[in-house]
């Protein structure tokens, strides 16, 4: 009746001088969570996150080496590596300003000591811009610059958006130059004019930027302000043009 007793004694104090040794403290178990899908507008860059949940053991001595693969070669990823503990997750920037609306896999590889390389698939999801320019159009009829001679008369412009063509606006009458000049602008998240002729032998070329008007009652209006250059010769004017109700 005392040796069960006598080996039982002996099997706890083995277990508590040798802890170290116990194949039970060393083992480890951990899951990860993200979204499987990642949806963002193209022509940007986008944020994405991942969250790393213990289920068994000590993540400081377990510590996870984290990066992503399979994007194009024209995205970039930073960091390029990073190693999870005690935040227990991160984030990667992906640079995809260069690529087109669709549908892009990757993964998520992970690689740890005990289980090395583990990999995750998930689908970067960019959608087209929203075309401003349907909201960008319409008779603005408080207009005015800022250029060198500039008397800051009102006048108006008239903003049409192009049916057939996603993100490309006409304007007539831009900076007081007549109604029979029309310039392209192509609208993203800024307003950009390629450089374009108008008469006089003189180009034309500008970038800006729009907004909601805030003032009361033009709460469903917008108002634009261009940086532009009017260029004749060798000599070159640069105004700011506020396009507004």
């Amino acid at each position: 009746m005392l040796l069960p007793a006598i080996l039982l004694g002996c099997r706890k104090k083995n277990n508590s001088d040798n802890t170290g040794n116990n194949t039970g403290a060393n083992e480890f178990a951990y899951s990860v969570s993200f979204d499987s899908v990642s949806q963002t507008p193209a022509g940007g860059g986008f944020n994405f996150s991942f969250y790393v949940s213990v289920k068994k053991g000590d993540i400081n001595t377990n510590k996870l080496t984290c990066s992503v693969e399979g994007l194009p070669a024209a995205a970039t990823v930073t960091p390029a590596s990073m190693t999870v503990s005690t935040l227990m997750g991160g984030v990667f920037y992906f640079n995809v300003s260069t690529l087109t609306a669709g549908d892009y896999p990757f993964r998520l590889r992970i690689n740890s000591a005990k289980f090395g390389d583990e990999y995750y698939d998930a689908v970067l999801r960019l959608t087209a811009p929203f075309d401003f320019a349907t909201l960008l159009a319409g008779n603005y009829d408080s207009s005015y610059d800022f250029c060198a001679l500039s008397a800051l008369t009102k006048y108006q412009c008239t903003v049409s958006a192009v049916t057939d063509t996603p993100y490309l606006l006409k304007i007539t009458n831009f900076q007081h130059l007549g109604s029979d000049v029309v310039l392209r602008a192509w609208v993203s998240d800024v307003i950009a004019i390629p450089e374009q002729s108008i008469p006089g032998g003189k180009t034309i070329r500008g970038t800006g930027t729009f907004s909601q008007d805030a003032r009361p009652g033009h709460e469903a209006h917008y108002l634009m302000a261009i940086t532009d250059t009017i260029t004749t010769g060798t000599g070159e004017d640069i105004c700011t043009t506020h396009i507004e109700h």
